[in-house]
């Protein structure tokens, strides 16, 4: 593991005003441990056809509410899964260019 740091978990959803809608945008920001993939995780992604490169581990699954994209360091992220264990949830990610696809 490398260590623990700040990200920013982001949702974008639609907000009605008037009769047209509005994006909005909620940034979260929660502590997490920033890790490499393990051999299992990398191929389970590949066969799924993804390519990650990171992971985020959170402590508390109450920390995640869903978020598809983190952005860290600079970087914009794009969860491609997440697995649990206990009280831990590993957030596997891939780097999102700047149009947001990955």
């Amino acid at each position: 593991m490398y260590r623990a740091t700040e990200i920013d978990l982001i949702t974008e959803s639609t907000r009605a005003h008037g009769i047209h809608e509005q994006p909005e945008t909620t940034v979260r920001k929660v502590l997490a441990t920033v890790t490499s993939l393990s051999e299992r995780e990398r191929e389970q992604a590949q066969s799924m056809g993804l390519t990650p490169e990171i992971v985020f581990v959170l402590r508390l699954q109450d920390d995640y509410q869903g978020e598809k994209r983190i952005l860290w360091e600079g970087n914009e992220y794009h969860v491609a899964f997440h697995t649990s264990t206990g009280d831990m949830l590993r957030l596997t990610a891939e780097r999102s260019n700047h149009d947001g696809s990955v």
